[in-house]
């Protein structure tokens, strides 16, 4: 079964100011928390809403709602096992990173 942990973690958005500050995330529909999946999926803690990192849209503060990079994937995984996550929480969530690496969206 999937493990998850809250989702603090840098902005996955390529080439963002903020892919080093890691913050909080929330559901912009209704403000939900939002977490992370060590299957590659995050999820609004209130609405149920649920999908891959790679068909979410972030907004920061620092642009607008923009798709993930791969290369911000890996940064935000590495920010997040530093502070959230534990060794094998991380290898699954990269793992899974790996798998739909050619889908990411972002720059």
């Amino acid at each position: 079964m999937p493990r998850k942990v809250r989702f603090y973690a840098g902005c996955p958005v390529q080439g963002c100011k903020n892919s080093n500050s890691s913050i909080y995330w929330y559901h912009a529909p209704d403000n939900g928390k939002m977490y992370i999946y060590d299957d590659g999926f995050l999820e609004c803690e209130d609405c149920e809403t649920k999908g891959l990192i790679i068909d979410w849209l972030f907004d920061c503060g620092d642009h607008d709602y923009e798709y993930a990079s791969y290369q911000g994937f890996l940064n935000m995984i590495a920010v997040l096992g530093h502070l959230e996550a534990d060794e094998d929480f991380v290898d699954d969530c990269l793992e899974a990173g790996r798998k739909q690496r050619k889908r990411f969206k972002g720059k």
